[in-house]
């Protein structure tokens, strides 16, 4: 019966070793996911994406043709996007494109092809009036959040009282200004000169 025993433990103790050295020389095979590709995961058609400030006001909103979500960088790229950018005080500005990517933050908004912007003109708590204004440019870059924008393309910027064109801006969209970065020409227009137009 002793003897038994100890053949037993001997086998047993021999197909522990045996499968110990079986499972440290068999290389483990590893089941991983393949990348994900950069393809939409979902869209919409007429998408409304509104950003709210720190107030729970709306900040700027963004409506879209079409709009597609990628999974795997949780960007979007829109279809003839229109973007308002609200403002604590006067009218919005808007800023039509093309097509448009956003990041997954919505932080950075690159706007490709023709853009346009404009802002109607008002009256500020102080009495004075701010003209009405529009840009037109193509590829910009646009930091929402920062209230920012810039291009490095040929900008056109047409107020009641002047005309700009320049290659380069930087918008400074919370305080209306505009610097231009070179090759500016403004043309100031009187009253006079509108009417001629007419």
């Amino acid at each position: 019966m002793e003897l038994q025993n100890v053949a037993g433990v001997s086998t047993l103790a021999a197909l522990a070793g045996a499968t110990w050295w079986l499972l440290s020389t068999v290389e483990t095979t590893r089941f991983e996911e393949p990348p994900m590709r950069h393809a939409p995961d979902s869209w919409l058609i007429d998408a409304t994406t509104t950003a709210m400030n720190e107030f729970g006001k709306p900040h700027y909103r963004v409506l879209s043709e079409r709009q597609d979500h990628f999974r795997d960088d949780e960007t979007s790229d829109h279809v003839r996007p229109y973007v308002t950018i609200f403002r604590p005080e006067g009218p919005p500005w808007y800023v039509h494109s093309d097509h448009a990517w956003v990041s997954a933050d919505g932080d950075l908004v690159l706007l490709k092809g023709d853009v346009f912007m404009d802002r109607e003109a008002w009256m500020d708590a102080t009495g004075d009036r701010h003209e009405h204004q529009e840009l037109i440019t193509r590829n910009m870059t646009l930091r929402p959040n920062d209230d920012y924008a810039e291009t490095d393309e040929e900008v056109f910027l047409t107020s009641e009282s002047s005309r700009t064109d320049a290659i380069g801006m930087r918008a400074y969209i919370n305080i209306d200004r505009v610097q231009f970065l070179s090759r500016v020409r403004t043309r100031h227009v009187s009253a006079k000169d509108d009417s001629d137009n007419s």
